[in-house]
C-alpha cells in the first residue's frame, strides 16, 4: 500500500526480485543473440543469395559460416570487416 514503510526484509525480498529478472532478462537476451546473430538468417527478398554457397544455392550457410569464410575474401562486394 501507498505510505508504508517496508521491513529490511521486504525490502531485500524486493530487491532480490529486480535482480533475478535483470539476470533472466540478460540470459534471453544473450540466447536470442547467439540464435539470430549466429545460426538464423532471415531472407529479405526471394532472389537474397547472400549465403549461398555456390550459384545455384543448393547449399547455404549459416552466418557465423558466412563471416569467418568472408572475413578472407578480398574480392567481394561484401567485406566483413576491415
Amino acid at each position: 500500500m501507498k505510505g508504508e514503510l517496508l521491513t529490511l526484509e521486504e525490502q531485500q525480498n524486493e530487491e532480490n526480485l529486480w535482480h533475478l529478472l535483470i539476470g533472466i532478462s540478460a540470459c534471453v537476451d544473450t540466447l536470442w543473440w547467439m540464435l539470430f546473430g549466429w545460426f538464423i538468417y532471415v531472407k529479405t527478398s526471394a532472389t537474397d543469395s547472400t549465403m549461398c554457397v555456390n550459384s545455384d544455392c543448393l547449399v547455404e550457410l549459416v552466418p557465423i559460416g558466412w563471416f569467418w569464410g568472408a572475413l578472407i575474401q578480398f574480392d567481394s562486394t561484401t567485406t566483413t570487416a576491415l
